[in-house]
């Protein structure tokens, strides 16, 4: 095991007017609670605060695995300590790396949210690079102008990583839930758009890609409001860097990522279209069961992507053959899928007649990347710039169609639902055979 280095002292706890309790004010507060290997490790921190402990860590400071469950997560324990400044209240979510609690800091007398990484190696050397991004965001951002969470402080603790954040509200996952997976009404869905694609905006400006653009890493910061701050900035890259292997949750994978283009900063464009049609739907959309059936979704709508995109993506072939998808699998749901360019995007979204939003996410939903919106190009869209009337409003439309959004989705034949039908049955036994 890694041997823990004591953590060092943030720009806050420097020049703070508060200072720490000593080693004997602590043994005389909490002595008779500490556990042994605690007293041992308090030696280590300068001391805020002690609480409940119910986890002994043996004799070894340099052995900390009794406080990881099989896993490699950090235990919860109520009213537990980190760093013995930090009480954990209670988690409020955990992902594949990493799992988030919210705590109070009683050195600076507040409530926050710290992400407390996974144990092993790889875990400490991504949150390395996240917290060197978050300093810089945070040198970006000392008006306050760009909306992404605020890093507070950083530090070992047990052979953990953790990143000491400011406490938000819900994330919009949870937003979604609320309304029973019914979606919102479209003014609201605006009201969100508006606020992320200033970040992204901001942030292209800077040359930065978040590259995990998802519901539950945009946060709201207050109940009711269309006010967003993004977080976990864990896969967040530069541009001019080395690229690496690119792993965005599927269902908000971008097609140059799954089919081995080159990427950058418009896979967070993808991604961001795919939000604007779950806050819409309240479902995932696309929502495939792998990688070849998320793209068998797209196409359903999209088409097949364009032969000069294709011809820039090393994994084309895996997926698309002659113009027609191609599955290895014949058992994967794709199979099941209808023929490129048989459904309207309209039907996909409710029978949304709305021809600014359609032609918004038709830009956000772009095979190619060159050919997709940018977050300037999609701030001056009249979907962002043009008022939508709340369901209360007499109006029966804001504004009026757009020419460049008046083409039907697609110039393929759509066909009856029977017809689809039998040309999918009769693929899959081409494919059996």
């Amino acid at each position: 095991m890694k041997v823990e280095e004591p953590a060092e002292p943030s720009t806050s706890e420097t020049e703070g007017s508060k200072t720490g309790m000593s080693l004997q004010e602590a043994f005389d507060k909490y002595g008779f609670k500490l556990s042994s290997f605690e007293t041992r490790e308090i030696f280590r921190f300068i001391l805020w605060e002690r609480r409940a402990t119910k986890i002994n860590g043996g004799i070894d400071l340099r052995d900390t695995s009794r406080f990881d469950d099989e896993y490699g997560f950090y235990r919860f324990v109520p009213e537990d300590h980190l760093a013995y400044r930090y009480e954990l209240v209670k988690p409020l979510g955990k992902g594949t790396t990493a799992q988030v609690f919210s705590a109070v800091d009683h050195k600076e007398n507040r409530s926050v949210a710290i992400k407390v990484m996974k144990s092993q190696p790889r875990y400490h050397r991504q949150a390395k690079s996240e917290i060197e991004m978050l300093e810089r965001l945070n040198n970006l951002n000392k008006d306050g102008n760009i909306d992404v969470v605020q890093m507070y402080d950083h530090f070992c603790f047990r052979n953990h990583a953790c990143i000491v954040f400011e406490l938000l509200s819900e994330n919009l996952w949870s937003v979604i839930k609320e309304t029973k997976k019914q979606g919102l009404p479209l003014h609201r869905v605006q009201g969100f758009a508006c606020s992320l694609i200033k970040v992204l905006d901001a942030l292209g400006r800077n040359k930065i890609m978040h590259g995990d653009l998802k519901l539950d890493n945009i946060l709201v910061k207050q109940t009711g409001k269309s006010d967003i701050k993004l977080i976990d900035f864990g896969m967040a890259e530069y541009d001019q860097e080395d690229e690496t292997a690119l792993i965005q949750a599927l269902h908000y994978r971008a097609p140059e990522v799954i089919l081995g283009a080159k990427y950058g900063r418009q896979v967070d464009m993808w991604s961001f279209g795919v939000i604007l049609t779950e806050l819409f739907t309240g479902k995932t959309v696309p929502e495939g069961s792998d990688e070849s059936d998320q793209l068998a979704l797209g196409m359903e709508v999209f088409g097949v992507p364009p032969p000069e995109f294709l011809e820039l993506c090393s994994r084309a072939k895996n997926f698309i053959k002659d113009g027609e998808p191609c599955f290895a699998d014949v058992r994967s749901s794709a199979n099941m899928r209808a023929p490129p360019g048989c459904r309207e995007l309209s039907s996909v979204l409710k029978n949304c007649e709305d021809v600014h939003f359609l032609g918004f996410i038709r830009g956000c939903l772009t095979w190619d990347p060159r050919a997709r919106l940018t977050p300037s190009q999609a701030l001056v869209h009249p979907f962002i710039t043009n008022k939508i009337p709340r369901p209360d409003d007499n109006e029966k439309s804001a504004f009026s169609p757009a020419a460049e959004d008046s083409q039907p989705d697609s110039a393929v034949s759509r066909g009856t639902y029977k017809e689809r039908r039998v040309t999918n049955k009769r693929k899959r036994s081409e494919l059996e055979d």
